[in-house]
């Protein structure tokens, strides 16, 4: 009986094997946040952490921007200046910004010299090519200074219009 009694147990727990093979294993869907383990403490600092760091970046771009803004009016505005001494100049003939000491706006004209060597005379053609050459270098640099009036103007009218918009923020 003990061969047969054995079989049988044998037999009942193989069968109870494979019936807890068969039924299929309940997996969580949910799991609980691990806030009581060093794990759970470590992923909530590195979280915080993370957040704040987005945060600092976000606020220096933001600074960033507006001290670009901030430059940019400051450009505008001194430009805008400049063209209004400039104007100044043209309008009364008197140099104010001499005066106050700025010397960043006073264009010196260096005529160029002539160099002769003495003892030698030129031919007429040859003083008159000269006199020629003057004026175009006076006409360019009349040109290029005309342009410079325009192009300060032209910041000043930017300037007024940035700062317009501004106010109206």
């Amino acid at each position: 009986m003990n061969d047969v009694s054995q079989k049988a147990e044998i037999k009942e727990m193989l069968a109870s094997d494979d019936e807890e093979e068969s039924s299929p294993k309940i997996e969580k869907a949910y799991v609980p946040k691990l806030t009581g383990t060093v794990k759970g403490k470590f992923d909530e600092m590195e979280k915080h952490r993370q957040e704040e760091q987005r945060k600092r970046t976000e606020e220096e771009r933001k600074r960033r921007i507006e001290q670009d803004l901030l430059e940019k009016r400051k450009i505008q505005r001194e430009l805008a200046k400049r063209a209004e001494q400039i104007e100044d100049i043209n309008n009364t003939g008197t140099e104010s910004a001499s005066e106050e000491g700025d010397d960043s706006l006073l264009i010196t004209v260096v005529p160029a010299k002539s160099y002769k060597t003495p003892g030698k005379t030129k031919d007429p053609e040859d003083l008159d090519r000269e006199e020629g050459n003057g004026r175009t270098n006076h006409e360019e640099d009349k040109m290029r200074y005309e342009e410079e009036c325009r192009v300060l103007k032209e910041a000043k009218c930017l300037s007024l219009v940035m700062d317009d918009e501004t106010e109206a923020k």
